[in-house]
């Protein structure tokens, strides 16, 4: 030791004998200003002398001018400054030399004895290191501006940076063995027989400790403060460490928690660590779990009697003791915790299943306890760790400390690995179970009493599969459990690139499960025969109403959150998804038409054929009409049925295209196809009127979406001559001018050769 110590104070007086030099630069430095400023007073050209500075105020030389130049003189003030604080390096490099020598080895009576010469070197070394911290950070402001800061050698930063390791191990030791000699009753005992922590009703026992010795609590007290000025002098050293502009250190926890906890960290070792015996089980680590909640929750409250300690050391905006020792018993857990997942691989026999069991039930009992850390932490955010809106602004991410132990690179594959044979067998268990495609109960009952034209976001109640649901439910748990990984800042945390790969696997796996469900249901039923076309219309709305839960619930949001808008498996989804919805929304407007377009209109047209050419009794007309209006009816029930298990914007485009269907069939198959008499365009004119009345339940204006046949009805009502008058008009003109008349008669959807058969075919009657 004593050699130790003196190769230690030899490197020490190397040092200080740098900075010895560096005092004879700056003093040659002021006599050349000096120098330089007198012959510039004595206009630049004469040598100086003893003899002119002696003979006072002679020829050119004025006494006056050389102290107006002293004054101004930027340079010469500021190798002044820089020679003072040098003299003040010098003499604290001296100072805590000595005190360092002084105190190393002594017992902590002694070391109390000398405390107080201690602080004064610390206090002097923390004011020399803030300023090397401004210093530093006004160098490149220097470069710019022509200043230049005080210097501060590699030399001297070495020093003191060493300075401050050894006097907090010093310090730290006499810590710990005054709390071993004075305070007995030091760590405070720690209960799980009820939730209140142990001596939270009576004070503590730090409180207790300086109501019995108060001048050993002083003595505490003043090496806790020294501890605090210490590391505040060490991040002032350390900032910049890599050089300028690289930023600040990662910080650090507070070293005055290590003294503090370091009896309760060799007895929490040694009763649930591998040596632990009964206490050491792989199946029950939330036993070590509870323990230390019920530990940090205790010493969160003896951590009340030393926030003074922190109190003008520069850390108390970054530092809170009662929390940081808090931290500190997270820390001991996070040493302890790997000891089982070691001991469960080296025990499980080749085995996967067990090691796997064992990882799952931890992951767990981390999560669970990840919130009760973040919410001792943080009371006023408990809300926000446990909301269950992962998305919601509201909500807080990366306040897990514990999940870095899965997140390390020796753990991460395997718990990711157990987690995604876990959700498989989870998954086809969803769909496996009896009802897994009945519809979940709606979130409410509310009915749209608005125009899905107008805006997507009309109040509407779409329901969705059970097995859907319990999916969207388990990624979004997933997701949550996402929330406490430490952001990409936190060393050691593993960052968000761990969130992504999680998300992305875990996520992507239960995503193109589901998408393969809903796609084989959509094509399972072959639409041939109305039973079956039926079953197929009500699979598709499912899987439509399915889809945009999903997307509504998580891809669309996960997209614009900045912690889930890099995982792939929700980007390819999204994309996935929107298509699809596009797909399935044309097949379900297929299926609804198809009865409409094979049946409906091309017996309309038959009949209407028939009862034109005289085939058919004028009487059948009302037989043809109910037909027809049977299968429309049909379709109108479908679309009825479909609105509430779709979302508003799925069913605006198929109800839209349905519509479009309706229109361009009853122009081409029934108002074109057909050569019309009186009593068949009436028919017609009829058949419109309904038809656009039965779509008034979707929109406020229907009229919109059939504008061909409404046109077609309003040239069927026109008697004979005015449609020859029209045609022949028509016929004359110019195609332009001929676009002018019909748009001048309210015909703006017809393109002039439909409008003009129409005209022809009732203009000839």
């Amino acid at each position: 030791m004593q050699a130790e110590v003196a190769s230690e104070l030899g490197r020490l007086r190397a040092s200080v004998g740098g900075l010895e030099d560096t005092r004879a630069d700056l003093t040659k430095q002021i006599a050349d200003e000096l120098h330089r400023l007198y012959s510039q007073c004595r206009g630049g050209n004469h040598v100086v002398g003893t003899s002119g500075v002696a003979g006072g105020g002679k020829g050119e030389y004025e006494r006056e001018a050389f102290a107006a130049l002293l004054r101004e003189s930027s340079a010469l003030h500021e190798v002044e400054s820089e020679l003072r604080f040098q003299g003040d390096v010098i003499r604290l490099k001296d100072d805590l030399t000595r005190s360092l020598a002084e105190v190393q080895g002594l017992p902590a009576e002694e070391f109390g004895q000398k405390l107080e010469g201690l602080r004064s070197s610390v206090e002097v070394m923390q004011v020399i290191c803030t300023s090397f911290g401004e210093n530093r950070a006004a160098k490149t402001k220097g470069a710019n501006s022509g200043l230049k800061p005080l210097p501060f050698s590699g030399a001297t930063r070495a020093f003191l940076l060493s300075m401050c390791q050894q006097l907090r191990r010093e310090l730290e030791k006499f810590v710990t063995d005054l709390l071993a000699g004075k305070c007995q009753a030091w760590p405070p005992r720690i209960s799980l027989s009820s939730e209140t922590p142990a001596g939270a009703n009576t004070g503590g026992v730090l409180h207790g400790f300086r109501s019995v010795d108060p001048a050993a609590f002083d003595l505490l007290l003043t090496a806790s403060r020294l501890l605090c000025s210490l590391q505040n002098s060490n991040a002032d050293l350390r900032r910049d460490e890599g050089g300028l502009g690289e930023g600040l250190p990662a910080k650090q926890g507070l070293w005055l928690a290590v003294p503090l906890l370091d009896e309760f960290k060799r007895r929490i070792c040694f009763h649930f660590g591998q040596q632990g015996g009964s206490t050491f089980r792989l199946d029950r680590p939330e036993w070590l779990l509870k323990y230390g909640l019920s530990a940090a929750q205790v010493f969160k409250e003896e951590g009340r009697a030393l926030t003074g300690a922190i109190k003008g050391t520069g850390l108390e905006d970054e530092h809170c003791i009662p929390q940081e020792l808090v931290v500190g018993v997270i820390g001991v857990l996070e040493q302890i915790l790997p000891q089982y997942l070691q001991t469960g691989a080296a025990f499980s026999d080749g085995g996967e299943d067990a090691f796997q069991s064992l990882l799952l039930h931890l992951a767990s009992k981390i999560r669970e306890y990840d919130l009760k850390f973040a919410e001792l932490l943080n009371p006023s955010l408990r809300d926000s760790f446990y909301s269950q809106s992962p998305f919601s602004p509201l909500s807080s991410w990366g306040f897990g400390l514990l999940i870095r132990v899965l997140l390390r690179e020796e753990y991460f594959e395997d718990w990711v690995e157990a987690e995604s044979k876990f959700l498989e067998g989870k998954v086809e268990g969803i769909f496996g179970s009896p009802g897994a495609w009945d519809i979940a109960t709606p979130s409410g009952n509310a009915t749209p009493d608005g125009d899905f034209e107008l805006s997507s976001s009309d109040a509407t109640d779409h329901t969705v599969p059970d097995c859907v649901e319990q999916l969207c439910g388990v990624l979004l748990e997933y997701v949550n459990f996402s929330r406490s990984f430490p952001g990409m800042a936190e060393e050691g945390g593993g960052g968000d690139g761990r969130l992504v790969e999680f998300l992305d696997r875990l996520g992507g796996s239960v995503l193109e499960a589901l998408f393969n469900k809903l796609s084989w249901r959509v094509d399972s039923y072959d639409p041939y025969g109305d039973t079956s076309r039926h079953l197929a219309i009500g699979a598709t709305t499912s899987c439509l109403a399915s889809a945009a839960h999903v997307e509504g619930i998580l891809l669309e949001p996960s997209i614009y959150d900045p912690h889930t808008s890099r995982v792939p498996a929700f980007q390819d989804s999204a994309k996935g998804f929107v298509s699809h919805i596009k797909k399935w929304s044309q097949k379900l407007v297929s299926l609804v038409t198809k009865e409409f377009e094979g049946c409906g209109v091309v017996n309309l047209a038959k009949a209407l054929r028939s009862l034109s050419t005289g085939d058919r009794r004028a009487g059948e007309v009302e037989t043809t009409r109910a037909d027809f209006l049977a299968i429309f009816d049909d379709l109108v029930v479908q679309l009825r049925e479909a609105r509430p298990r779709v979302s508003p914007d799925v069913f605006r485009v198929v109800w839209t295209s349905v519509a479009a269907c309706v229109n361009n069939n009853l122009l081409n198959n029934v108002a074109l196809g057909v050569d019309h008499s009186n009593g068949t365009a009436a028919e017609f004119v009829v058949l419109v009127s309904l038809i656009v009345s039965a779509f008034e339940e979707f929109t406020r204006r229907p009229k919109t979406y059939f504008k061909l046949i409404l046109e077609a009805s309003d040239i069927f009502s026109m008697d004979g001559g005015e449609c020859g008058a029209l045609l022949r008009e028509v016929e004359s003109l110019s195609d332009s001018e001929s676009v002018g008349v019909l748009r001048a008669r309210n015909i703006h959807s017809l393109s002039l050769f439909q409008a003009t058969q129409l005209l022809s075919a009732r203009g000839g009657d």
